[in-house]
């Protein structure tokens, strides 16, 4: 017969791996001027590769940043990485959540719209694991979040009106290291009847600021 003491050292690692991994906490990134991500972007169908990045060039009042991207243009962030829209929080997202760990959820909604139509949309957001994932920019343990969002507007034009839905499904993995997402899949279906389009995109490099 085995002695009790033989189980200690497999019952000791499995408690302390199990302690360790419910420990993983990530908080608030603190972005410095300077801070810079580019990502190669794969979108099919049909199949299109891209390049784009963002860099932190502004400190705002209350712990905001403004950020560029490839193409030139500014939008402001929030402390939480999470992109601000210049019509008001009401029609600002929130795919990221601090401090972040894994089992962690959220919900959120907000309104959605331009100049012939306006709706809202409702997200929900899981924290799913924490994972050592590689992309071309290196390897990096991170958060894996998987999020769902449902979209429901009417578009106006012309004297006729129409209920629309779309739909996005999204997983990313959030790196503390990179203070940022190091790959993100998004799949989007920009209406019921629209084909679904995957696009994946993965950190290239990423240049920490002062």
């Amino acid at each position: 017969m085995r002695s009790v003491t033989s189980f200690i050292g497999p019952v000791c690692l499995m408690l302390c791996w199990a302690s360790a991994y419910a420990e993983e906490v990530a908080e608030r990134p603190h972005w410095r001027i300077g801070d810079k991500w580019t990502y190669r972007a794969v979108s099919e169908p049909p199949r299109q590769e891209s390049t784009w990045s963002r860099e932190v060039v502004k400190t705002l009042p209350n712990n905001r940043y403004a950020v560029v991207s490839e193409t030139g243009s500014r939008q402001v962030f929030d402390d939480s990485a999470n992109g601000l829209d210049k019509r008001g929080p009401e029609y600002s997202w929130r795919r990221f959540q601090f401090p972040m760990s894994v089992g962690m959820s959220w919900k959120h909604e907000h309104k959605i719209g331009g100049e012939a139509w306006s709706g809202n949309e409702q997200s929900s957001w899981h924290v799913r694991a924490f994972e050592h994932i590689t992309v071309p920019a290196g390897s990096f343990d991170c958060f894996r979040v998987e999020g769902e969002a449902f979209r429901g507007w009417h578009d106006m034009r012309e004297h006729w009106q129409s209920a629309l839905h779309g739909y996005t499904h999204t997983i990313y993995w959030y790196c503390p290291a990179v203070k940022g997402v190091a790959r993100w899949e998004i799949i989007n279906q920009a209406w019921v009847q629209a084909p679904r389009i995957t696009t994946v995109s993965e950190l290239v490099s990423y240049q920490a600021g002062e």
